[in-house]
C-alpha cells in the first residue's frame, strides 16, 4: 500500500497542464488556434475551448485538428463543405450570377456572399449583356432592374427581350444592338410603338408611343406596357387595362364624402389630372385655394375639414392687374409746300368733335394729336393740288 502511495505521488509530480483550442500553448495563457494553423480548407472554430492532445496544440495531430478546427464550406458545398448544395444565383445578388462548377472555398461555414472573399470564389459579374450587368459600359448605361443593374437602352416603343443577362450585346450599329436586345411593344395597354385598334391614344407619359384611352375617372394599372389588352367589348378592355380613380383628391369616378364637387377642364388654373377631367369628381378647396398639382396622386386624408383641405389644396397665387397703356402722340403736322402752299389752321376743340375731346379718357390718341393729324391730311391736299396745277 505504501509502494502505490508513493507511485501516485510521483505520477502525480510529474503530469503537465493540456492545452486547449483558446490556450494553445501551454492552457493557461489565452491564445487562440487561428486560421493559418487549421491550413487549407479549414478555419479556426469559433470560440472552441476543446483539450489537445498535448502542450501546444499540434493541428498536424488529428484530434487536435478536430477539436480546434472546422472544413470550409466551398461553392457546390455551400453549407459546411460536406454536403452538395451550390450557391445560387439569387445568393450572388444583383449583376452577378453562379459560377459554373465553381469548387472554390469560402472564408468559413456556410459561404457568405457578403464576404468579398466567397463572392469572387464562386460568382460572376454579368457584363455585355443586354440586361442586368454590374457597371455601366458603352451602350449599357441605362438603370435596370434590380436595382444596381444596368442595361441596353431600348427607347420609345421597345422593351428588353426575355432573360436580357443572358443575351449578348452584338450589332454593328444602333438599329443592330436594338434588334438584338429589344422587340417592338405591341398589343398593350401601353407603351405601343404604332397605332392599332383600341390603342391610338397618343400617350402623353412616353411620347411617340400609343396606349388604350382609360377615359375619365379611370388610370392605368401598374406597368401597363406589361398587360396585353383583351376583352370582347370595351368594357371589358377597360378592366383589363385601367382601375377606377377612387379616393383621390381629383378625378375620382364617382362621388363619396367630401368629394362630390364635379370636376370641369378648364385648364392651368385648377391644375386638374387631365383635359378629359371634366364628369369625375374632386374636393372642393373653396374660394382662394386651387387643386395642388396632380391631384388624382393624391390620397385624401385628414382628422378634419381643415386637414383635408391641406392634404388637397394650395392657395391661388395673387395676380395684380396691368397697367392701362399710355396715348400715342399724335404726328407732326405737314409744313406747306413752297409755291404758295399753306399749312391749314388747326380747327378748334369744338371743331374736333366730342370723339377728340373725350379720347384721353378712352387711352386714344390725344386731343392735340387728333388735331396735328387732321393739319397733316390737310397740307397733303394742298401739297397735291400745287403740283398738278
Amino acid at each position: 500500500m505504501i509502494t502505490k502511495l508513493i507511485l501516485a505521488a510521483v505520477t502525480v509530480g510529474v503530469c503537465t497542464a493540456v492545452a486547449t483550442c483558446d490556450k494553445k500553448a501551454d492552457g493557461a495563457a489565452t491564445s487562440a488556434v487561428t486560421d493559418a494553423e487549421c491550413g487549407a480548407g479549414f478555419f479556426a472554430t469559433v470560440s472552441a475551448t476543446g483539450a489537445c492532445a498535448a502542450a501546444p496544440c499540434d493541428m498536424s495531430v488529428a484530434d487536435d485538428k478536430t477539436a480546434c478546427c472546422t472544413a470550409s464550406a466551398t461553392c457546390d458545398k455551400k453549407v459546411d463543405g460536406t454536403a452538395t448544395s451550390a450557391v445560387t444565383e439569387a445568393e450572388c445578388g444583383a449583376g452577378f450570377y453562379e459560377t459554373p462548377g465553381a469548387t472554390g472555398l469560402c472564408a468559413a461555414a456556410p459561404c457568405d456572399m457578403s464576404v468579398a472573399d466567397d463572392k469572387t470564389a464562386c460568382c460572376t459579374a454579368v457584363a455585355g449583356q443586354c440586361g442586368g450587368n454590374a457597371a455601366t459600359a458603352a451602350g449599357l448605361a441605362e438603370g435596370s432592374t434590380p436595382a444596381g443593374t444596368f442595361q441596353f437602352a431600348c427607347g420609345a416603343g421597345s422593351t428588353l427581350k426575355a432573360s436580357p443577362a443572358a443575351i449578348v450585346l452584338a450589332g454593328i450599329d444602333a438599329a443592330a444592338k436594338l434588334a438584338t436586345c429589344c422587340d417592338a411593344v405591341s398589343g398593350k395597354c401601353a407603351g405601343n410603338k404604332v397605332t392599332a385598334t383600341d390603342l391610338a391614344q397618343a400617350s402623353s407619359a412616353v411620347a411617340g408611343t400609343f396606349e388604350f384611352a382609360c377615359g375619365a375617372g379611370s388610370k392605368f394599372k401598374a406597368n401597363p406596357i406589361t398587360i396585353a389588352l383583351a376583352g370582347i367589348d370595351a368594357a371589358a378592355k377597360l378592366a383589363t387595362c385601367c382601375n377606377a380613380i377612387a379616393g383621390k383628391c381629383a378625378g375620382n369616378k364617382v362621388t363619396a364624402t367630401d368629394l362630390a364637387q364635379a370636376s370641369t377642364s378648364s385648364g392651368a388654373t385648377r391644375r386638374l389630372i387631365a383635359p378629359d377631367s371634366a364628369g369625375t369628381f374632386e374636393f372642393a378647396c373653396g374660394t382662394g385655394f386651387q387643386l395642388k398639382a396632380s391631384p388624382a396622386e393624391i390620397a385624401l386624408s385628414g382628422a378634419d375639414a381643415a386637414a383635408k383641405k391641406a392634404t388637397c389644396c394650395t392657395a391661388k397665387p395673387s395676380v395684380t392687374g396691368a397697367t392701362g397703356a399710355t396715348g400715342a402722340t399724335g404726328a407732326t403736322g405737314a409744313t406747306g409746300a413752297t409755291g404758295g402752299a399753306t399749312t391749314a389752321p388747326a380747327p378748334t376743340p369744338a371743331e374736333a368733335g366730342p370723339e377728340a375731346a373725350n379720347s384721353t379718357a378712352l387711352g386714344k390718341e390725344a386731343t392735340a394729336g387728333a388735331s396735328t393729324a387732321t393739319v397733316s391730311i390737310a397740307a397733303c391736299v394742298v401739297v397735291l393740288a400745287a403740283f398738278f396745277i
